[in-house]
């Protein structure tokens, strides 16, 4: 390359500073947001995609229940993977998977550690995906109960630089044997573990159920096809073979069926499921706006270099009368546009590595930039500059060196372009983009504001809980002097036990029918078991009946109460005193409906209500809730903690607020309409540069007509609204391109959401005020510091 045409790159943007200045630091703003969100899609779209044999994994998972009232589980029967593995010739492996509760870890005489991330696995389980030993005998890792493959972060915890194969490690107060070290996983897989023991170990704890094939939810089951095995004929096998080893009651009930294993990050509606969910909908929605973030950036940058570019027709006029050719004047122009978008691209990456970390903590995105992401990541960096820097300096090079020397040394005008020229459509294009993004902000924001404040039926403020110590005999006893306890404090006003609370996912359901049909079929219904004053603590309205009370012997064996939803499903015109076949301590009994409460939100908006039961049940209580006075929750905090502390010696006290609980639900998308609002700002802020170089330009050019309408008497205000009507019009453009498109988008993302605003007019008159605002200030500047200027200063200009 000639260097004549970098030396002169460098001189132009010297001289052009304003110009070069806003068209470097918009194209670098808008590659740094474009990176940040491609970066988080790709991110996304790479959970569980790195596995050799992955289109040949599955999981099956298992669904509960009746149309109309299902339950999907990622768990299901212990007893199926052993069959699989010997019995069906399609399944090259089988194997189970079973979380663990947190565990307490010591290795020789360190300090105790609790973890979760343990998994009782089958060694199928390193064939199947594969995981990579660093050291052991991957044949016999895990073929003996109590042994325990670690990773190497896992180990260098416990065993610092020493190899752990060989050693022993105390889990739980019982004797483990380290048989394997296996590779950390990377973070963009659903089956995040920090070691692996042989499943064997469960069944000699004791732990196996006594019937594999009439429990499930808590074992995952993967499968390895085999080459060119259908899934649909092994889909099938698994269902042929849990209906020939259950019971006839579970082999209509339940429904087996493999999940592919690139399904599994996506899929949010198994419960027990594990590791981190992600949504197609918001990585979509990122991918889409890194996209429209970026050809805003490049709209800006091609239009100030074509006004930069067209400012230099009579040097080009020279050039081409003293012998320079065509090509070598584009040749010029590209070098000029590559190197800005260079220099551009230079800053972007930088600005990324600054803001990168702390949004992608923010969506609590573990992202690692490993070898295979660095190569997403430049190919990205180069094809943005290629695509920015060689389109936009073609366009305006092709343009100017077409015109013969004399007509633009002369002065002719080649700016003209009409309503329709490039320059127009690519202003328009870019507050049409502008739009869309301030309309989605708006929609996202208005849905989250309508999930979080919207009649959820319940009284989510004032109320704090703590899970119950789980497994320790004396806490039945103890629950009713804890909860006496709690109620001697003033500012606690109700304290109810429960196994759930609104935020808390609960997984207790159960078939319950009428007593008046004996062949009836049963009815899938969410039910919680709760203290007398559970309705109190959470607010709950009794639109029938009345609540439980201990006054009534029989409420904690004979009695329920339904929300409205389950009267519905059940079909009781007149629930109070109806009998209900309910499942109870091991046996099905008749329990009456005594009251029925308003439909109340124990999950987020994004599910519709669904049908729940209330029962007096203590052995279930895995929560105690309190509701405290307004302004007492410092105080409050102290004296639950005391109390708790001398209940429970030795066991932490994690409280949590049910509001903060509740809302959480809610993260991914209050954060999304955060980082969609940031972005929103950011494009506009790149528009309003882009907007102001042209105005800039254009004001520049009128210098002579402004003088000229000065000095006829037009004022500063007829002059400016004259100069701003093309750019009103182009809003206006804009926003009849924008609504129409952004009404689309918005109602096919509302439609995952079972409650959901309605979208209005109010919105995109919203969103044209606040760019017709932008623009109106942005050119008002240019306009009236031209307006202002002195008119015989003005006709003297050259």
């Amino acid at each position: 390359m000639n260097m004549n045409y970098i030396r002169m790159a460098f001189r132009v943007m010297k001289k052009y500073k304003m110009h070069s200045a806003i068209n470097i630091i918009g194209l670098s703003i808008g590659m740094a947001l474009c990176l940040v969100m491609l970066m988080y899609a790709a991110n996304e779209f790479s959970y569980d995609n790195y596995h050799a044999n992955g289109e040949r994994i599955y999981r099956i998972y298992c669904t509960w229940g009746n149309e109309g009232s299902t339950m999907n589980f990622a768990g299901v029967m212990p007893g199926l993977a052993p069959e699989l593995s010997s019995d069906n010739p399609n399944i090259e492996v089988a194997a189970r998977v079973k979380w663990n509760n947190e565990m307490t870890l010591q290795a020789g005489d360190n300090k105790e550690f609790k973890e979760e991330g343990i998994f009782s696995a089958d060694p199928g389980i390193i064939r199947i995906f594969p995981l990579h030993l660093v050291d052991g005998d991957e044949a016999n890792a895990l073929t003996a109960p109590y042994s325990i493959v670690l990773t190497q972060s896992m180990a260098a915890k416990y065993f610092g630089t020493e190899n752990p194969v060989g050693k022993i490690m105390v889990i739980d107060g019982e004797t483990y044997e380290v048989t394997g070290l296996l590779l950390d996983q990377p973070q963009n897989t659903h089956l995040q573990f920090k070691a692996l023991i042989f499943y064997s170990t469960v069944v000699s704890k004791g732990e196996y159920p006594a019937d594999p094939w009439g429990s499930w939810g808590n074992d995952m089951t993967y499968l390895l096809l085999k080459k060119g095995a259908p899934a649909d004929e092994c889909s099938k096998a698994v269902v042929d073979i849990f209906k020939k080893n259950t019971n006839p009651y579970l082999a209509q009930k339940i429904l087996l069926g493999l999940q592919p294993l690139y399904d599994i990050h996506w899929n949010n509606t198994l419960r027990a499921d594990i590791g981190p969910k992600g949504s197609k909908l918001y990585a979509y929605l990122f991918l889409s706006a890194a996209i429209l973030v970026l050809i805003i950036a490049s709209f800006n940058f091609m239009n100030l270099s074509t006004t930069k570019f067209l400012d230099r027709a009579k040097e080009v006029g020279v050039r081409k009368v003293i012998g320079a050719n065509r090509l070598e004047l584009i040749k010029q122009f590209l070098v000029e546009s590559v190197m800005l978008a260079l220099i551009a691209s230079a800053i972007g990456v930088a600005v990324y590595e600054l803001l990168s970390g702390v949004i992608y903590s923010y969506m609590n995105v573990d992202f690692v930039m490993h070898s295979e992401r660095l190569i997403i990541f430049y190919a990205i960096i180069i094809s943005m500059l290629l695509i920015v820097g060689v389109v936009a300096g073609l366009y305006p090079a092709t343009l100017i060196s077409k015109f013969e020397p004399v007509q633009v040394i002369n002065g002719k005008s080649i700016t003209r372009g009409g309503q329709f020229s490039f320059r127009n459509i690519s202003l328009i294009m870019q507050f049409a983009i502008s739009v869309i993004l301030i309309c989605t902000a708006t929609v996202i924001f208005q849905q989250i504001n309508y999930m979080k404040n919207s009649d959820l039926g319940f009284k989510k403020e004032n109320v704090i809980f703590a899970q119950l110590p789980m497994g320790q005999p004396e806490v039945k006893e103890k629950y009713e002097v804890l909860k006496n306890e709690l109620l001697r404090n003033q500012n606690i006003t109700q304290v109810s036990g429960a196994y759930t609370i609104p935020g808390v996912n609960s997984q207790f359901q159960m078939g319950v029918k009428r007593q008046e049909s004996e062949d009836a079929e049963m009815i899938t219904i969410q039910t919680i078991p709760v203290d007398y004053e559970f309705i109190n603590v959470l607010g709950l309205e009794l639109r029938e009946g009345r609540n439980f009370s201990k006054e009534f012997s029989t409420d904690p064996t004979e009695s329920i109460i339904l929300n409205k939803t389950a009267v519905d499903l059940i079909g009781l015109q007149n629930p109070i005193g109806e009998t209900l076949l309910v499942p109870f301590k091991g046996e099905f009994r008749y329990m009456k409906v005594i009251g029925v409460v308003d439909d109340f939100h124990i999950k987020s908006l994004h599910n519709k209500i669904a049908p729940a039961l209330l029962m007096i049940y203590p052995q279930y209580y895995s929560l105690i809730a309190a509701r405290f006075t307004p302004g007492s929750e410092s105080t409050t905090i102290k004296y639950f903690k005391s109390t708790w502390q001398s209940m429970f010696p030795g066991t932490d006290f994690n409280y949590r607020f049910m509001a903060d609980e509740y809302d959480n639900n809610y993260k991914t998308e209050d954060n999304a309409s955060k980082l969609i609002s940031i972005f929103t700002v950011l494009a506009l802020f790149i528009s309003c540069l882009g907007l102001f170089g042209m105005v800039s330009f254009i004001t520049s050019k009128k210098v002579k007509e402004i003088g000229i309408r000065k000095t006829l008497g037009a004022s500063i205000k007829n002059i400016t609204v004259g100069l701003s009507k093309q750019f009103v019009y182009g809003v206006l453009v804009a926003n009849i391109i924008a609504w129409p498109v952004a009404y689309y988008l918005m109602d096919k993302w509302l439609q995952d959401f079972a409650y959901k605003i309605s979208i209005d007019v109010w919105m995109f008159v919203v969103s044209f005020a606040v760019v017709m605002f932008i623009t109106l200030v942005t050119v008002g500047i240019q306009t009236i510091k031209a307006a202002l200027a002195n008119p015989f200063d003005s006709l003297r200009y050259e």
